[in-house]
């Protein structure tokens, strides 16, 4: 299925990648390179700016403000200290099934 973006699709993304920021318009343009007056015409649908910018607003209108997710490393080692007791059997299997499922693996009961 081809989606169509529209020019206010565009702008709508573009400031909200800004604000998600918390940036001025002259500090986004200078994070994108292009100038304020450029910005402004992307945030007001009067340009299409290049899929370069595009591609940047993207990621930044879809960056958490959260703390990063932790590392494979990091999550394997909490999971081993936290659910190493035999009292925690339970929240193993919960643990085994959530990975299951992510996995399109086997469900264990």
């Amino acid at each position: 299925m081809k989606m169509i973006f529209t020019a206010n699709d565009v702008a709508a993304l573009i400031r909200t990648a800004r604000t998600r920021r918390g940036q001025t318009q002259a500090q986004f343009a200078a994070f994108l390179r292009v100038s304020q007056s450029q910005l402004s015409r992307y945030e007001r649908g009067k340009y299409n700016p290049p899929a370069r910018v595009i591609n940047i607003c993207m990621r930044e209108a879809h960056i958490s403000n959260e703390a990063p997710a932790p590392s494979a490393d990091d999550l394997a080692q909490q999971v081993r200290m936290t659910l190493a007791s035999p009292d925690k059997e339970q929240a193993r299997l919960a643990v085994a099934n959530l990975l299951a499922a992510v996995t399109n693996g086997p469900a264990r009961t």
